[in-house]
């Protein structure tokens, strides 16, 4: 609640301009009120293996990843298979 009255007393005094960006998980505790007046963004991971690996591998440069030696990719690889993996897996939550 003091969260929506400090945002309430910026009101008009503040400049045309002015945005303000929160980030947090799904939380009950943030304001009907200040969500009302927000726009909310996500970011899920894309479906399936196939397509959270080459998620992963865009986040590295094709000039970089080429000049790597071969042990380095392969570790790089599996790291990337290793976190397609776990985002995969996140869906089921703490069954089996």
């Amino acid at each position: 609640l003091s969260l929506k009255k400090k945002l309430d007393s910026f009101g008009d005094s503040s400049h045309a301009n002015f945005r303000l960006f929160l980030s947090s998980d799904p939380s009950k505790g943030i304001p009907i009120g200040v969500l009302n007046r927000c726009i909310k963004l996500t970011n899920e991971p894309p479906g399936g293996l196939k397509a959270n690996l080459k998620r992963a591998f865009c986040f590295f440069p094709r000039e970089q990843f080429e000049e790597m030696e071969s042990k380095t990719k392969s570790i790089l690889f599996g790291l990337c298979h290793f976190h397609a993996i776990m985002m995969e897996r996140k869906m089921y939550g703490p069954m089996g």
